[in-house]
């Protein structure tokens, strides 16, 4: 593979459940630097970046709401001064809603 991960710094939105929690596992066994952003539950992105330290990677979570430009803008200000550098930037925050409201 002519592009190694390891080492990389990686920022997750939306990185604390399902489809986002996966990808930071995925980044943090490959050898990277991990920042889980969340915007309300902290209890999760803590659980997920303490499994996460076990691949003797960094990591640290960060509150931010990907729908605020100004906190998405800390959230990146965060992770360079964290890790140094920010190398990949992996967008996964959804909005959870129940769907069989909105339908007719």
């Amino acid at each position: 593979m002519p592009y190694q991960l390891k080492g990389r710094n990686v920022l997750v939105t939306g990185g604390s459940k399902g489809l986002g929690a996966v990808i930071c596992k995925k980044f943090a066994e490959e050898g990277c630097n991990v920042a889980i952003n969340y915007s309300a539950d902290s209890e999760a992105a803590d659980k997920l970046a303490e499994e996460l330290k076990g691949y003797g990677s960094k990591v640290f979570t960060v509150k931010a709401d990907a729908g605020s430009m100004k906190d998405c803008a800390r959230c990146v200000q965060e992770t360079i001064k964290e890790f140094g550098g920010l190398d990949i930037l992996i967008g996964t925050v959804a909005w959870d809603c129940d769907c069989t409201e909105h339908t007719s």
